[in-house]
């Protein structure tokens, strides 16, 4: 086993476990928004930089030689069909929900400004606190598939 190998899978089994920390968290904080869940939220959100970072590296490099548009397909062409469709099924949840909380809080500024209440900003941005769960999600599940791909290519 190269070192490539070795650390593509130890990324997998870190983005592996980041998707389903995350989902547990986003699930969990549907039915308990306690402070303990944003936290652990939110210190999940911290880490995708280490995870998301070597994936952006690792896709220029799968991609170095065709036109860039074609990304997705390179991805995928190496995953399998249940990996493709979840990623795309958890991208499309997380702009649905981005979609619906920034209107929410459009929707609950419009109504501070106009019944003049003197509520503090920091109710406008906690409206929703499980939407860094969900942002995690897409991050996992797209660096889930860049790694996957990558460990495919280099085997």
């Amino acid at each position: 086993m190269s070192l490539i190998n070795f650390v593509l899978i130890l990324l997998i089994i870190l983005a592996t476990s980041g998707l389903f920390s995350s989902l547990i968290v986003h699930l969990v904080g549907f039915f308990n928004n306690s402070e303990r869940f944003n936290q652990i939220s939110l210190t999940l959100l911290k880490f995708n930089p280490w995870v998301y970072v070597p994936a952006v590296i690792i896709l220029y490099q799968l991609i170095a030689d065709d036109p860039r548009q074609d990304y997705q397909k390179i991805i995928f062409i190496n995953c399998p069909e249940w990996m493709k469709y979840e990623t795309y099924f958890v991208s499309y949840y997380v702009g649905v929900w981005v979609a619906i909380f920034t209107i929410k809080s459009t929707w609950r500024l419009i109504k501070r400004t106009a019944s003049k209440t003197h509520r503090s900003n920091v109710e406008l941005f906690n409206l929703n606190k499980i939407i860094p769960s969900a942002i995690n999600l897409g991050f996992y599940s797209w660096a889930l598939a860049i790694y996957y791909s990558a460990l495919q290519v280099y085997r």
